[in-house]
């Protein structure tokens, strides 16, 4: 099994793996994406400077930011929200061998028909402490989470105190400032952010799945019917030869690169079984080939 497993995988492992110089670039590549994103989003929300008068008030928006969300209150949240919710998630849904095959090679196993048994297999030649190097990734993530949120909280608190001199006048923020100067308004402002990672509100956001889950079938239901008059999107039997060059050539595809990568997106898994089917059956075709071969060879040099 190891063998044949081994004899699977690595050769998919030597063609997908990039080169040093390849991993660069597309790290360059992600940079570059990253950076073009965040400069669209950061367009799409583009804000209204203060006015005069909001600016006024915004050293005692601060001041009332400050009592609402003590220091350190967010990197709090989030430490509640991994042993509070996500942990009871993760220990329900433990990382599986196949994870590691998909990781490694960018396949999914199961869509070759592999039994658990061959998939902890190449799990296990692949990356032979993935389970350790799981459980350590897991526990450092709310560490990672924390520093994340803490280097948040301060932008997050600047626009609060935007948000508040923006929303309130100064004698509604006078009162507002009155109440959390009160033990219940300093309670409150301790406990209301840390409320929010309280595993009740996990237990009844999985209790309203099921409602959730059937408000988004009757979408998909209502889509279809807003969009029923409408021809469907085309495959790549729909498209003509001169599309399907043109589209082709577009991408840097051949049209076989095409056609594969428009019928696998179209189903994944009955793509794979066509794949296999067909490997298969070419498989068998040069063994019997090569036996059949084998024979007349050998009939050939038989002395009658």
């Amino acid at each position: 099994m190891k063998d044949y497993l081994l004899g699977f995988a690595a050769p998919l492992a030597l063609v997908l793996a990039p080169s040093a110089g390849l991993a660069q670039d597309a790290e360059a590549d992600r940079a570059a994406g990253m950076e073009q994103a965040v400069a669209a989003m950061s367009a799409a929300f583009t804000v209204e400077p203060l006015t005069p008068e909001q600016e006024a008030r915004l050293p005692q928006a601060q001041a009332l930011v400050a009592r609402i969300m003590p220091q350190g209150v967010m990197s709090q949240m989030m430490g509640g929200m991994f042993e509070g919710t996500f942990s009871p998630l993760i220990e329900a849904a433990p990382p599986q061998p196949g994870a590691v095959v998909l990781e490694r090679l960018g396949l999914q196993a199961e869509a070759f028909g592999l039994s658990e048994e061959q998939i902890a297999a190449a799990a296990q030649m692949l990356d032979p402490a993935w389970e350790e190097r799981n459980r350590r990734e897991i526990a450092l993530l709310p560490v990672v989470m924390s520093r994340m949120t803490e280097a948040m909280e301060p932008a997050l608190r600047q626009a609060m105190s935007d948000l508040y001199a923006v929303h309130f006048n100064a004698q509604e923020l006078r009162d507002i400032d009155a109440f959390f100067t009160t033990p219940t308004g300093a309670a409150y402002a301790a406990r209301s952010f840390s409320m929010m990672s309280d595993p009740r509100l996990a237990a009844a956001t999985v209790a309203v799945m099921p409602t959730i889950f059937g408000g988004l079938e009757d979408i998909e239901t209502q889509m279809a019917a807003a969009t029923a008059d409408l021809p469907s999107p085309r495959g790549f039997a729909d498209l003509t030869s001169n599309e399907r060059k043109t589209l082709a050539n577009m991408l840097g595809y051949t049209v076989e690169d095409l056609q594969a990568q428009m019928e696998w997106t179209a189903d994944p898994e009955g793509y794979y079984s066509s794949a296999q089917k067909a490997a298969d059956a070419a498989a068998s075709a040069a063994i019997d080939a090569a036996a059949s071969a084998g024979w007349d060879a050998a009939e050939a040099a038989k002395p009658y």
